[in-house]
């Protein structure tokens, strides 16, 4: 018994975990939204710094020096403090250079586009298609198996004889109500709309 209870409460915090994993490992929204760079060309102009990684660039040396024990993960951390704690108008100094750059950046970008080839422009654009589906694939790869791990634990959790879940008002409604509304086409969203009006 008690071994049965250590695996239940291993499994629970594997699924737990695993749940979480899941919620990262899906298709990047960002890389379908396009937020990744367009074109992958040498000559393609680089996208400017923010504000935040120019304070980091700036001032990475300096606490390096103070701090030569701390490792980069802990220099970043303590920069990122000091960066919360920087006041506006010293943070505005950083932002300005940003935008500044950016104009630049802007200009730039669009000459590089005004000079490539229709056939140019398609083989950047199919090697990024590439690239994004290398990347899904790997993400889905690597979340498969976890879904296995997480499948066979909740096998295990029935076989332990985990309870089942109760019915929802709805489920026992369209139970109960499904034998009179078969043979209608839209026979679960007619349901649904009926327990609606029973219920308001």
């Amino acid at each position: 018994m008690a071994a049965a209870l250590a695996l239940l409460g291993r499994a629970a915090g594997l699924v737990n975990g695993a749940r979480q994993l899941l919620r990262g490992c899906g298709v990047g929204r960002a890389a379908e939204a396009g937020c990744c760079r367009a074109m992958s060309s040498a000559e393609r102009p680089k996208r400017p710094l923010s504000a935040y990684f120019r304070f980091l660039r700036d001032n990475q040396p300096a606490f390096r020096q103070q701090n030569p024990d701390l490792n980069s993960l802990e220099l970043v951390k303590k920069l990122a403090g000091v960066w919360r704690e920087l006041p506006a108008s010293q943070k505005q100094v950083y932002e300005e250079a940003r935008k500044t750059d950016w104009q630049k950046y802007q200009e730039q970008l669009a000459a590089y586009k005004a000079q490539l080839t229709p056939a140019q422009a398609a083989a950047l654009k199919e090697e990024r298609r590439k690239r994004l589906a290398k990347r899904r694939s790997f993400r889905i790869k690597r979340c498969t198996g976890w879904i296995e791990l997480l499948l066979l634990l909740l096998k295990e959790l029935t076989v332990l004889g985990k309870p089942k879940r109760p019915r929802s008002g709805f489920n026992i409604f369209v139970s109960e109500n499904f034998q009179q509304s078969k043979g209608l086409s839209p026979t679960v969203s007619k349901l649904g709309r009926v327990h609606l009006n029973r219920i308001v």
